[in-house]
């Protein structure tokens, strides 16, 4: 445990140079404001913002998402919150509350908005999330995973949006869901069982993804990327993305895996056959035949 915490703080440290005391601050303001009393005073009196453009990014569990919104939110022009922005209103739900730790497969109703517009729910979530934003930034960076269930909504409310989609591997996403949690509380006791089996979690990457790609069907405001290719040439598909999203790429700058943002590095490596590894045969038989079907229709090979 010692040396996964050291690990993630030199990271950390690597990520945020010159900028260790204002992510230090922009963390703590944030996690102080997950605090339900606490944010609903500031909230309340604090100046409510209107965003004229959004980025949402979207992706399944363990796809990426949280090291390209680091990347993105780099740039001086996008801001963004520490945490997702469904710890911070109840316009959007989280799975966790009902012990569904990265998994919404058994409770798709309780995620979803339905695609429809709604001012007076969008001018709420303003107000809720007020409070975290750097007003000086020109977009505005959204990351829940969980939103793949609304994208309908936020199309429909966000104004001036685009939707950055990453798509990966299904044995490695679905690896890193079921390292990284497990259902708790009453999601344990109707799921019976204190840890999810591959496959369920499998099943949950190919909803998500399924669910994800029948919404974007009808928008032309997205840009799909995938994580093998964004680790395998981090140049050309972030400068393809980045300029798509009408940033300035004199703030980012290309070495191999390594991407300079201002003073920050991001270092990309694919880590998909440390997950391959980790897998049991009787895992692999058992999502292949659950989810492979999906998997081979997105162009991934099945493992044997």
């Amino acid at each position: 445990m010692s040396n996964y915490i050291s690990a993630r703080a030199t990271a950390f440290l690597e990520r945020n140079k010159g900028l260790v005391s204002k992510k230090t601050l922009e963390i703590l303001w944030g996690k102080w404001l997950t605090n339900a009393t606490l944010h609903q005073v500031v909230s309340a009196i604090w100046p409510k913002h209107r965003p004229k453009n959004w980025i949402v990014l979207v992706g399944s569990y363990n796809s990426g998402t949280t090291i390209l919104k680091e990347i993105i939110t780099s740039h001086p022009d996008v801001a963004s919150f520490h945490l997702e922005a469904t710890r911070y209103t109840k316009v959007f739900t989280r799975p966790e509350t009902l012990g569904w730790t990265r998994n919404w497969l058994k409770i798709r109703d309780y995620i979803a908005l339905p695609n429809e517009k709604d001012e007076p729910k969008y001018q709420q979530l303003l107000r809720d999330l007020s409070p975290l934003w750097n007003r000086r930034a020109t977009h505005y960076l959204e990351k829940s995973i969980t939103n793949i269930e609304r994208i309908g909504w936020i199309n429909q409310n966000f104004p001036n949006v685009k939707f950055v989609v990453i798509l990966r591997n299904g044995y490695a996403a679905t690896e890193g869901m079921i390292r990284k949690a497990n259902p708790t509380g009453q999601a344990a006791q109707a799921y019976g069982k204190d840890k999810y089996e591959f496959s369920f979690a499998g099943q949950q990457w190919e909803m998500g993804n399924k669910h994800l790609f029948e919404a974007l069907e009808k928008m032309e405001n997205y840009k799909l990327i995938r994580y093998e290719d964004m680790c395998a040439n981090p140049q050309a598909v972030l400068s393809d993305l980045l300029t798509w999203l009408g940033l300035d790429m004199q703030h980012y700058r290309f070495d191999g895996g390594n991407i300079w943002a201002g003073s920050r590095m991001f270092t990309l490596k694919n880590r998909n056959q440390n997950s391959f590894k980790a897998l049991k045969p009787d895992d692999i038989a058992a999502f292949n035949q659950a989810v492979g079907p999906y998997m081979q229709q997105l162009g991934y090979p099945l493992l044997p």
